[in-house]
């Protein structure tokens, strides 16, 4: 940790004299901490990462602590550059008023869902556990949720595996005389 935050600050340095450095943002996510990797079970706290966004012109320093995922991070970026745009990419702006905070985990054999504290756990052969993430324990309590739910985990995977496979999340260029556009 120690080598990695001096890495950091040593980067910093060698680019903030840079002429293109005033014209940069620089961003740096974590994946998920070591002690997950390899792991066949989801524990939660093991997922709660660094992200950070530098060199936003005119932005102060703060902290989003909202719980979120790394594809929110371009929306957010996006949103806080003032930019609007369309797309059917599953991240969502967390700084946005109809935000609602859930994540998205895995390993290498199981998928999991959380919204607020209801976690659902997606692993081969169908199998489903679901619970009530206790974050101040970091105890995952079994509990049965809501069908609806579930299906809204599972909704979520399956539509997005869809989408890849079928390229449907690719950006498409139009072009309709001398204009360009992205779709």
């Amino acid at each position: 940790m120690k080598y990695t935050d001096y890495a950091i600050g040593q980067f910093f340095k060698k680019i903030k004299n840079k002429s293109w450095y005033k014209n940069t943002i620089v961003i740096i996510v974590a994946d998920h901490c070591a002690s997950s990797a390899g792991k066949n079970d989801i524990d939660v706290a093991k997922y709660h990462i660094p992200a950070m966004i530098v060199n936003l012109n005119d932005n102060e320093p703060f902290r989003i602590e909202k719980m979120c995922s790394q594809i929110d991070l371009y929306p957010t970026l996006f949103a806080l550059l003032g930019w609007t745009y369309q797309s059917n990419l599953y991240g969502k702006n967390v700084l946005g008023e109809s935000y609602i905070p859930r994540i998205f985990v895995s390993t290498y054999q199981k998928l999991g869902y959380m919204e607020n504290n209801k976690l659902v756990i997606l692993g081969p052969q169908q199998k489903t556990e679901t619970y009530l993430y206790d974050k101040e324990k970091n105890k995952q309590n079994p509990e049965m949720l809501s069908e609806q739910y579930v299906k809204k985990a599972i909704a979520n995977y399956q539509s997005a595996y869809y989408l890849f496979k079928n390229e449907g999340l690719k950006q498409k260029r139009i072009k309709k005389g001398n204009i360009t556009t992205t779709r």
